[in-house]
């Protein structure tokens, strides 16, 4: 017993050994490394402000209805403006009605559950290449203006093509997605650059430890 408590006051009096002044320069020199590991670079905080940007003008794309847009010129347009949930129309006529005694005009959301008959014509509001779009809406903003930009204003579908143009909303959804693109690049630029640096800090820690 006497043997056992010898040698741990022992071991206890050799780790209390080491010089004050070095334990704390060790300190003070991981505690900067840390620090400097976690700082980000010009590439991350860049990243994180036009991340925000692209947020911000992608939300307002998906949320307004301006991706096409009749020209205001033009008196007698059935259609005023649609987005990729909201269509509004001047004076559109029931395609399912050949009689033409129904006309659906103003804005809407394109799952009203309201107007009479509405729901009856989802199927020409909504054709294949919209639901593409509202899939890639949630998956890529970039696959979604790309074939919005491609069908959006073809013949057969919209009334009177030769009179609409792609809105704002269509163009800040543009802007959005490039801003995505390049904050993809600015964040990768980022973790390569943290790679380095943490392989940096742990090679400095090796030679630190090593020196000692």
């Amino acid at each position: 017993m006497q043997q056992q408590s010898g040698d741990q006051k022992l071991l206890k009096k050799q780790e209390n050994s080491g010089n004050p002044s070095e334990l704390r320069q060790k300190s003070r020199l991981e505690i900067a490394e840390e620090i400097r590991m976690k700082r980000r670079t010009l590439s991350g905080t860049c990243g994180v402000g036009v991340f925000a940007i692209a947020f911000i003008a992608i939300a307002l794309a998906f949320a307004t209805p301006s991706w096409l847009v009749s020209d205001n010129r033009i008196t007698g347009a059935k259609l005023d403006k649609l987005g990729l949930w909201v269509h509004c129309f001047r004076s559109l006529p029931d395609v399912n009605d050949n009689s033409q005694r129904r006309f659906f005009v103003g804005c809407r959301w394109v799952y009203d559950p309201f107007t009479t008959g509405y729901d009856e014509i989802r199927g020409f509001l909504l054709p294949p290449f919209m639901i593409a779009t509202h899939l890639g809406s949630g998956i890529c903003g970039s696959l979604a203006v790309i074939i919005f930009a491609s069908l959006g204003n073809r013949r057969g579908w919209m009334l009177e093509t030769a009179n609409n143009w792609f809105g704002w909303s269509f163009g800040i959804g543009c802007v959005g997605s490039v801003l995505l693109l390049v904050v993809a690049t600015l964040f990768l630029t980022e973790a390569h650059v943290q790679v380095k640096k943490r392989r940096q800090f742990k090679e400095s820690q090796t030679r630190f430890e090593l020196n000692a």
